[in-house]
């Protein structure tokens, strides 16, 4: 994954960013087009005032109980956890197993039925983008745009894309 200056990361803070896996609507890759979810990457002060006229799904990460309330207008489907942003596995309050499989399942759910689906995180910076990269790299064998965009949490990261792999091989 790529990285952007800690400089551009603040200044970019305050925007709202819509992604879909390649940055392009209907990318082809390999010779065949592929409709992509879009990733909406944003902070709990963004969220709160998304819309959508198209279905659409929410992750909601915060680092304590309490999240922004959003629009329920085409909102098919709304998961909320509670996780540190933090690279140390090892913390009670960190990202973990359990927690990759509810996003998984989430998403496995409201795969089919949702076009655009809204991770936000409390600043918009690292775990949501982390999310959405995985994400991207689940469905789409690439990270996306989301990867280069901030700086994603590696543990976020790497544990969803693992869990996933993991599923796979016990299928």
């Amino acid at each position: 994954m790529k990285f952007r200056s800690a400089t551009r990361r603040f200044r970019e803070a305050q925007e709202v960013r819509v992604y879909d896996a390649f940055g392009i609507p209907g990318a082809s890759r390999q010779g065949a087009v592929m409709d992509r979810k879009h990733f909406e990457v944003r902070s709990a002060r963004n969220a709160e005032f998304f819309r959508s006229e198209r279905p659409w799904a929410a992750i909601q990460i915060s680092s304590r109980d309490g999240h922004p309330v959003l629009s329920e207008e085409n909102r098919i489907g709304l998961l909320r956890l509670v996780f540190e942003d933090t690279l140390e596995p090892d913390r009670p309050d960190s990202f973990n197993a359990s927690l990759a499989k509810e996003i998984l399942d989430f998403v496995d759910e409201h795969w089919d039925k949702a076009e655009t689906f809204l991770i936000h995180c409390d600043v918009g910076l690292s775990r949501s983008p982390a999310v959405a990269a995985a994400l991207s790299r689940i469905y789409y064998g690439d990270d996306g745009p989301c990867s280069e965009m901030d700086f994603p949490n590696p543990l976020v990261y790497q544990l969803l894309v693992a869990t996933r792999s993991e599923r796979r091989r016990h299928a």
